[in-house]
């Protein structure tokens, strides 16, 4: 009669192989979370760019003039079908546009000069944390 082999693991290789993985883990997850960061700092950066520019297409076809108060109203539905998320890591996302006469808050959200103020129809991120650079986000 033919007689089965059989192969197994010891608990040593067993053990190996977890703490392995459990070194590879250690190393995985915070880089994982870093480039979360990386790429939330990225869609909020373009969203800002996408906003200037709405900005300042909607200051030519108007003359001159930016939107008063708040921009909201103006720029939707004509200029874009919805206000893009501010993503920052210290808020929650936010899509509302703040409208601000003289000083910032921190909330996260879009700020935008009004007219009373020397930077009128400027756009920025009202935040101020910094990002993965140090650079407070509200720096314009």
């Amino acid at each position: 009669m033919f007689k089965m082999k059989t192969t197994a693991y010891t608990l040593i290789e067993l053990m190996i192989v977890v703490s392995i993985l459990g070194i590879l883990a250690t190393i995985g997850i915070p880089k994982y979370a870093n480039l979360t960061r990386k790429s939330h700092e990225a869609i909020t950066k373009g969203n800002l760019a996408i906003l200037r520019t709405t900005l300042n297409v909607y200051f030519v076809d108007n003359s001159g003039f930016y939107p008063y108060g708040n921009p909201t109203s103006s720029l939707i539905p004509r200029y874009l079908e919805q206000t893009p998320l501010c993503y920052t890591h210290h808020h929650p996302r936010k899509s509302n546009i703040q409208d601000y006469g003289g000083v910032m808050g921190d909330t996260g959200s879009w700020g935008y000069w009004m007219e009373a103020h020397p930077e009128w129809g400027k756009i920025f991120i009202d935040c101020t944390h910094t990002n993965l650079h140090g650079i407070v986000f509200s720096v314009r």
